[in-house]
């Protein structure tokens, strides 16, 4: 059980050390209560089915350009993992409507079994600045067939960072 916490601190711990000391960076778990790996809550995405997982960040003070947006997953299985991430956003001082800003991104990402894993999602928070709440919809297609990772993927939460 121990074995996810160490995957995932050391996954986190690469991410920053590879970004440098001048990064702004926040972490936000996904969290569902009885569905954890060790001592991590997250999200089971099941393998032959499509599944949506629903995420509510503010985008950290101190960031006024993104430079990294990571999912941060556990896979069960090792292949492809096919997925999209959609969002939507607004500034919370600026009187936006909740779509005053949205964008997509989408890839097939080499995941392994067991490994702690970061899925680069950068792309769809382009524009997005400090301060502003962003909805992030990251969706697994289980069942496409460029989906190849045979397994449940366990969605820990998302990673952000920038200047």
């Amino acid at each position: 059980m121990v074995r996810y916490s160490i995957i995932i601190t050391r996954t986190i711990q690469a991410i920053i050390a590879t970004e440098g000391s001048d990064m702004v960076s926040k972490f936000y778990s996904a969290y569902r209560p009885f569905e954890a790996k060790g001592d991590h809550c997250g999200i089971d995405m099941p393998d032959l089915i499509p599944t949506s997982l629903y995420h509510e960040i503010m985008i950290p003070e101190g960031i006024t350009t993104i430079s990294n947006v990571y999912a941060i997953v556990i896979p069960l299985g090792t292949g492809d993992l096919d997925w999209e991430v959609t969002t939507d956003w607004f500034g919370l001082d600026a009187s936006e409507q909740y779509n005053a800003g949205s964008d997509t991104a989408s890839g097939t990402t080499s995941i392994t079994n067991g490994d702690g894993e970061k899925i680069d999602i950068t792309a769809a928070f382009t524009g997005a600045t400090e301060n502003d709440v962003v909805g992030v919809v990251f969706k697994r297609d289980g069942g496409d067939v460029a989906d190849t990772v045979g397994a449940t993927v366990l969605y820990v939460g998302l990673y952000v960072s920038g200047v």
